[in-house]
């Protein structure tokens, strides 16, 4: 049996030179790569929908 993992690529594409090197920037003062700080965001970003979605789901329960 194999298993094999298949790691996705983000391509993000006209983002503009100054907000790109704000970016890099800001993750080099981190002490971290802009790799990292976009997987941080998207996995907040999904936390926040998440939570969000729960407590709609929560608030619909109630009578």
């Amino acid at each position: 049996m194999y298993i094999i993992f298949i790691m996705a690529t983000v391509i993000l594409q006209n983002i503009p030179d100054e907000l790109k090197n704000s970016f890099k920037a800001t993750c080099a003062q981190k002490g971290t790569t802009m790799k990292a700080e976009f997987i941080r965001f998207m996995k907040e970003s999904v936390g926040q929908e998440v939570l969000k979605k729960a407590l709609e789901k929560k608030k619909r329960r109630k009578p």
